[in-house]
């Protein structure tokens, strides 16, 4: 394959030399528009369209097209693309990813394919990662495009229908991938056809393709609504988890468990050898570790203690009572064997770690007290083991009620642990056990075990500051990949309730799923599909196989000089540390601006410490402080700036080299306290009438112009000093991440250094680096401030790189082949509903329903063989019992359905006459309201059936196999109940007049009083009326 590439070149190389055959009309045509007055440049979007309609394709008119755009992107905006962004351009309409590093100009490039592809009057959406970047986007582009012709839309949170009617009809939409998914839900849930914003979906160009398609595949989009409040059970399991004992179960003890030597002794004979093994060291003379240098007399003592948890050892005359005690007690050989396994256990229990100091006694469970004890069970191997040898010692048999698998970042209760729940709930979660008196409190305690799921996953899994933070009484979630709060999502199935009663927040009601779909299945619905980021090459192989997108890696403008350091790594983290501190150090001397990558909040403000400690100030930013984002990577490229982050600092920040002046500018704005929404529009191009808007933006001008002048001089020194340097201080679980960390320096040319320095303690390495790895590589080391650089260490972080990235690529699959089924229902759900709500006349539907309901009834009637399934399910359709007794089925068939449908027309028509809205209408309304009612239970259903094949793997099937049967026929049901539902509310409708009420005597005037005031919001015409009567406002009260 080498061979192959070095003459061939890679795939991305071959297809840009094709991709050059195409740009070569466009810079050809470059001097022809670049004559053409602004008028001329205009008119060229009618010409272009004509030449559409005339039947010619985009594919015939994109030199021209993209001719067009490079030519009023100079005019408007001032910046010309270059040749690189013209292939980027190109790449995007063909419906593929392009690859083009930080500081390329992605956003300019997409207008390019964006205004060809507009032409044709389909629409295109380019989607953002967030709110800001699509709203500035939309305003600098949309000046592009309005002086084209075209017109641009926005859609954001909080805009009316009408408001999102107006963007999705717009050339050109803007908008986040949330915003869209949202809509296209909302669509599919509306009863009136006034409603509906969207236009079929063809065109998406995604920024940050990676981010949206990849992190955020398997993230849900739900619209739910309000169902029963369950905190108090949320309370009670968070109590209950509190009790437990926890038993972290890490990779290289999954590894250890599963290559143990088999014995085939009983247990109860393995726990006696280890209480005959602490009873044995227990009776011998032990005597502390001699000083450093030291000589010391051994022949008085038995044991010696070790030194700094290091391990201790048996001197000749413990050696001696040991072969005499338990040569006299072990002769088979199986239980010598036993007892030579287990014996290191006991003495490292004797020798190595102490009570109080290092561990304590809880119960039955001994709990690490002490870093290195804690350290120790997790990056050595057969710690259960450990632990069982300080329990002997102790006189305990440790029992964990929960164990919790870093690497899988499951927690589960342990047999002990489901016996403490079935006692302290008093619910037997075997089934076997009833509830009744504890059910009476809240009707959802009869399924206890998700409560106690969810509390054991908060306290064993999830980790404050890392996948969470806590801010104004909030629980945040902290993006994995990007390290950024995301506020107003929630973690689903009750985790996030379960977060809540843990850190002792308020805890918001659970919700009910409406309707959802993941960002996988909602791109796949576009017509073509394109997308672009700095980091896509690596998930490559993912991109091709679920969305069937191929990335092509296009060239940079300027040549990269950026100096990629070899990777560091070292034994511990200490020694990590003080590595940091000396690079740290080196840049401060040289005034070298330094950016230090950290993976969590919790790292970002222990490294901030520890830097401080040593004299050393740095600016933090992370989750915590997103506020002073824009201020801190103002500052960030400035010299000798010191900057500590999350990876809030990887994806979509600018680091200008000395300083960035728009921020720079915006920061002064502030700081003259201008209102925060004036200065988010200073630098707006929107034209507007608002004299203190324009005072604003002509301050902003003015400053701008003043830091550009300072910034200029600050760049050329930092560029002497080396640029930006990059120091990460652990490797991110997906190389993307650390390439989008890396991306922040060198941009366009400029100089700057990269270099990631890691330890063996580090997540990463310790749970997917491979456990025979580490040892060699931690044996090689002299100690813990000497660095490993050779050729197996680049192997081994890139292995366990990899090895995570594929555990995460097969996680989506799994998430696709499971999102897949009910994608399929989704589509014929919707697809009915499309039909209903697009009929002009809703009757022939609802008939054709209630046709299919009287087949299925008189299947079940079998010719009168079974006359009750007739008297039973259609007695309004029967004058008497007996009725059909002589009938032949087809005569029947057609006897029920005249009755049925001359029922119905009446029903509906009393319905109209007393509500004023047409008998067509409630068809419609009925069927939709019933088939939105059945698919909310059946998603509800669903969640449930796959939970239950997730738990039992139905002996040889696989669970997805199980889910998909099981998922049809469940499916099949709702379909057959949706048909009855119809028929029996169309032709079981009654019309209840409901006389009016007295009108309730005036509210007392305000006293004056201090208390607690009622406060009654306006009723919508849509929501049900307060009076009681169970009807929408506007058909009861409201039509007085």
């Amino acid at each position: 394959m080498g061979l192959f590439k070095a003459i061939f070149g890679t795939y991305s190389e071959r297809e840009v030399k094709r991709l050059e055959r195409l740009a070569a009309p466009i810079e050809a045509l470059a001097e022809t528009y670049a004559a053409k007055s602004d008028e001329e440049l205009r008119e060229m979007t009618g010409i272009l369209k004509k030449r559409l309609e005339d039947g010619e394709t985009v594919d015939n008119i994109l030199p021209d097209a993209f001719a067009v755009v490079r030519e009023a992107d100079t005019r408007v905006l001032g910046k010309r693309p270059y040749h690189v962004q013209l292939l980027g351009g190109i790449v995007l309409h063909q419906g593929r990813i392009a690859e083009m590093k930080t500081g390329e100009g992605k956003t300019l490039v997409a207008t390019l394919p964006a205004y060809l592809n507009a032409l044709s009057g389909q629409g295109v959406h380019i989607v953002t990662v967030n709110e800001y970047l699509a709203r500035r986007d939309s305003e600098e582009m949309g000046r592009v495009y309005d002086f084209l012709g075209l017109t641009t839309g926005l859609i954001v949170q909080g805009m009316t229908t009408a408001e999102r009617q107006k963007a999705y009809n717009a050339d050109i939409t803007y908008g986040t991938n949330s915003e869209f998914g949202f809509d296209y839900l909302r669509d599919n849930m509306q009863t009136r056809r006034e409603n509906l914003v969207q236009r079929p979906l063809h065109f998406a160009i995604v920024d940050e393709v990676d981010s949206i398609l990849i992190d955020e595949a398997r993230t849900p989009l739900i619209i739910s609504g309000a169902r029963g409040e369950s905190a108090d059970v949320y309370k009670k399991a968070d109590a209950f988890v509190r009790s437990l004992s926890k038993y972290e179960l890490d990779e290289m003890e999954k590894d250890y468990e599963e290559n143990r030597h088999e014995t085939s002794l009983p247990e109860e004979r393995v726990r006696e050898l280890r209480q005959e093994l602490a009873a044995f060291f227990a009776s011998l003379t032990t005597v502390p570790a001699p000083a450093k240098g030291k000589a010391m007399d051994e022949s008085a003592c038995d044991l010696v203690r070790g030194a700094d948890g290091n391990m201790g050892h048996l001197t000749r005359r413990g050696q001696e009572k040991y072969n005499t005690h338990f040569a006299e007690i072990v002769k088979d050989r199986e239980t010598r064997a036993e007892l030579d396994f287990l014996a290191p256990f006991a003495l490292a229990a004797f020798t190595r770690w102490e009570r109080d100091k290092d561990y304590r006694i809880r119960g039955n469970a001994v709990v690490p007290v002490s870093f290195r004890f804690h350290n120790a069970l997790k990056n050595e191997m057969g710690d259960m083991e450990v632990l069982y040898a300080l329990g002997a010692k102790n006189g305990i048999t440790p029992e964990f009620d929960y164990v919790v698998d870093e690497k899988n970042r499951v927690a589960t209760l342990t047999a002990a642990g489901i016996k403490k729940a079935e006692a302290y709930f008093g619910v037997s979660f075997g089934g076997d056990g009833e509830t009744e008196e504890y059910a009476d409190e809240n009707e959802a305690l009869g399924e206890l075990l998700p409560y106690v799921q969810q509390a054991l996953q908060a306290h064993g899994v999830m980790e404050r500051d890392r996948d969470y933070v806590v801010h104004r009484g909030e629980v945040l979630i902290v993006d994995h990949y990007t390290g950024r709060v995301m506020p107003g999502r929630r973690f689903s199935h009750g985790l996030h309730q379960a977060l809540e009663a843990k850190e002792g927040v308020a805890i918001q009601g659970e919700t009910q799923t409406i309707a959802s779909i993941t960002y996988q299945n909602f791109f796949r619905l576009y017509e073509k599909l394109s997308g672009m980021t700095g980091t896509a090459l690596t998930e490559a192989e993912e991109f091709q196989e679920i969305y069937g997108l191929d990335v092509i890696e296009i060239p940079t403008n300027r040549p990269m000089i950026r100096v990629d350091h070899n990777d560091i790594v070292y034994r511990t983290e200490a020694g990590k540390y003080g590595a940091v501190l000396d690079i740290v150090r080196t840049c401060q001397a040289k005034r070298q601006p330094i950016l230090i990558g950290t993976a969590s909040v919790e790292k970002s403000e222990q490294l901030e410490a520890f830097l401080k400690k040593n004299g050393i100030k740095a600016a933090v930013l992370n989750a915590k402080n997103h506020e002073r984002e824009a201020h801190i990577i103002a500052q960030a490229g400035t010299p000798g700036a010191i900057t500590i982050s999350t990876n809030m600092a990887g994806r979509g920040t600018d680091i200008l080299l000395g300083g960035n002046p728009e921020y720079l500018a915006k920061d002064a704005l502030a700081k003259e306290g201008i209102a925060p929404e004036l200065i988010a529009r200073c630098d707006s191009t929107l034209p507007t009438e608002d004299e203190e808007l324009l005072a604003v933006q002509a301050k902003y001008r003015e400053l701008l112009d003043k830091y550009k002048a300072e910034v200029a001089p600050a760049a050329e020194r930092v560029r002497e000093a080396g640029g930006l340097f990059i120091l990460g201080t652990e490797r991110h679980e997906s190389r993307r991440i650390d390439d989008q960390l890396r991306g922040r320096s060198g941009r366009q040319g400029d100089p700057g250094e990269s270099l990631f320095i890691v330890s063996l303690e580090d997540n990463l390495l310790r749970l997917f680096g491979g456990e025979v790895t580490a040892q060699r590589l931690a044996r090689v080391t002299g100690g813990e401030d000497v660095p490993l650089q050779f050729g197996i260490l680049t192997r081994f972080v890139r292995n366990a790189q990899k090895s995570v990235e594929s555990r995460h690529f097969q996680a989506r699959k799994n998430v696709l082949e499971y999102d897949d089924v009910m994608n399929q229902q989704r589509e014929v759900i919707y697809a009915e509903r499309r039909r209903v709500l697009f009929a002009d006349d809703a009757m022939p539907i609802v008939m054709r329903m209630v046709g299919e309901y009287i087949d299925d009834v008189l299947a079940a009637w079998d010719n009168g063989h079974n006359p009750e399934a007739l008297t039973s399910r259609l007695p309004y359709l029967l004058r008497s019992p007996e009725e059909p007794v002589d009938m032949k089925t087809p005569e029947l068939r057609e006897m029920l359905m005249e009755r049925a449908e001359q029922l119905t027309r009446a029903n509906l028509d009393k319905v109209a006459e007393a509500t004023g809205e047409p008998a067509a209408y409630h068809a419609r309304a009925i069927t939709l309201a019933t088939i939105d009612r059945l698919w909310m239970k059946h998603l509800g259903d669903m969640d449930d059936i796959r939970e239950t094949v997730g738990l039992n793997s139905y002996a040889q099937r696989r669970p997805i196999v199980e889910y998909r049967i099981q998922g049809g026929q469940a499916f099949d049901e709702m379909i057959t109940e949706l048909k009855r539902k119809v028929a029996e509310t169309v032709m079981c409708l009654r019309v209840r007049v409901e006389r009016a009420r007295p009108t309730p005597p005036p509210a007392p005037k305000p006293t004056g009083e201090t208390g607690t005031r009622r406060v009654t919001k306006k009723v919508g015409p849509n929501e049900k009326c307060p009076c009681g009567s169970g009807k929408k406002y506007k058909y009861c009260c409201g039509m007085k």
